[in-house]
């Protein structure tokens, strides 16, 4: 695999020398169904609210960062995260200065439930990367910084979005997964040529950044699904805890049985400006990951435990045993729909029926949503597939195809009464 040099700048291209010339090509991220793919739909709906991105990133190293946003209210906040998220984080510069006047401002336009939490601001930035009050030291490594830096550049672009959406009186909200890759191999970082996540014998870290009700969903070497987010509802302990702390009662049960918060499914998204003073919140939720070379991972996790025996970082850090196939990410237009499973297991079957070579995540990703409009979805669909190391040596079994079956005959004979 030749060397990959990126922009220095925010950008969704890769810099590709070709071998054996000094000359390069560039590559557009969105324009590799080989290894990413993506699909979106309206289905039922009269336009259509989802959107998604892609970048690479400039960090310690190369980060690859991918996101699905699910708008509502309008397109408008989508399609403002589209064009601004990636590149906030990119940009955003950690200062004792910008961290506080971005809360202070919080508190001064928004007020409410950012008037109690700033009291508390110390303790919630703690939660991110673990000793806040030493985050201007060695100390404090990269990861956790960068951490931090996705978790202020979520609410600095909720916050210049609300002040557009207000002045334009057109309110919309979104929520939004983000996952982050980049490679932590060890042997790489000693002069090595660098790899890339979807490469083979690679180690990488993977940090899902998650606000709402879109899901990133990740496929083991046994093609077993593994739902790496939790969607941010009323009912969700994290969210209960949360909103008793620092906002006002206004949880209540709709006429449906749901619970709701105020007049809103969930409690985390971006705009959503007439809830943002009652605890509706941009703020991340962080969930992360080792992926990648099984081996390696063994050595990885054997290192890491003899440093960091009593670490709150180890101890948060999950690993499904090593050479993953898959990450996807979906609108909840896909997973009110079907299982975590019946995503999966959709992907493979894909990639099983074409072959290796036209089963690329592109198809797959279009598949998934296809299904979604088959059986009867009633909500916009987006899919993003993102290709792993493990990439088709998943077991041939299709754990969930006669239910899929069973859907679908439900649905014909639906359509036929």
């Amino acid at each position: 695999m030749a060397h990959l040099i990126f922009k220095k700048h925010i950008s969704q291209y890769l810099s590709v020398p070709i071998k054996n010339s000094r000359y390069r090509y560039r590559v557009d991220l969105m324009k590799v169904p080989s290894n990413y793919g993506y699909y979106s739909s309206r289905v039922n709906r009269l336009y259509n609210e989802d959107n998604f991105s892609s970048a690479v990133l400039d960090h310690i190293t190369k980060v690859f960062n991918f996101n699905v946003f699910d708008g509502h209210g309008g397109d408008n906040c989508a399609i403002y995260l589209k064009e601004n998220l990636s590149k906030n984080i990119e940009n955003y510069i950690i200062s004792q200065e910008n961290i506080d006047k971005l809360f202070k401002s919080y508190v001064k336009d928004i007020g409410g439930y950012w008037r109690r939490w700033y009291k508390k601001k110390d303790e919630k930035l703690n939660e991110i990367v673990n000793a806040i009050e030493n985050w201007q030291k060695e100390e404090i490594n990269g990861e956790n910084l960068f951490k931090l830096k996705i978790y202020m550049s979520f609410l600095e672009t909720d916050y210049n979005f609300l002040l557009k959406d207000y002045n334009s009186k057109n309110h919309s909200g979104s929520t939004c997964t983000s996952c982050f890759l980049y490679t932590i191999d060890p042997d790489i970082t000693n002069g090595g040529d660098e790899s890339f996540f979807y490469e083979p014998n690679t180690l990488s870290k993977l940090i899902v950044a998650h606000c709402g009700d879109t899901r990133a969903i990740l496929c083991d070497n046994q093609g077993l699904a593994h739902g790496l987010t939790v969607d941010h509802h009323p009912n969700n302990p994290v969210e209960n805890r949360r909103l008793t702390k620092y906002a006002s009662n206004f949880l209540m049960t709709d006429s449906f049985g749901e619970e709701r918060f105020v007049n809103f499914a969930n409690t985390r998204s971006f705009g959503d400006i007439n809830g943002k003073d009652k605890g509706i919140s941009a703020e991340p939720e962080f969930f992360e990951f080792i992926i990648g070379d099984t081996i390696k991972l063994q050595k990885y996790l054997k290192i890491t435990n003899e440093q960091q025996k009593n670490s709150k970082i180890l101890k948060n850090l999950k690993n499904f045993g090593g050479d993953e196939c898959f990450l996807v990410l979906v609108s909840d237009g896909v997973t009110n729909c079907i299982s975590d499973q019946e995503v999966v297991d959709i992907i493979m079957a894909t990639s099983n029926n074409k072959g290796l070579s036209k089963g690329t995540p592109q198809e797959a990703a279009k598949q998934v949503v296809k299904f979604v409009e088959c059986v009867g979805g009633d909500d916009n669909a987006t899919c993003n597939v993102i290709k792993l190391s493990g990439w088709g040596k998943w077991p041939l079994v299709d754990r969930t195809g006669k239910l899929r079956e069973s859907k679908m005959m439900d649905d014909l004979k639906r359509l036929k009464n």
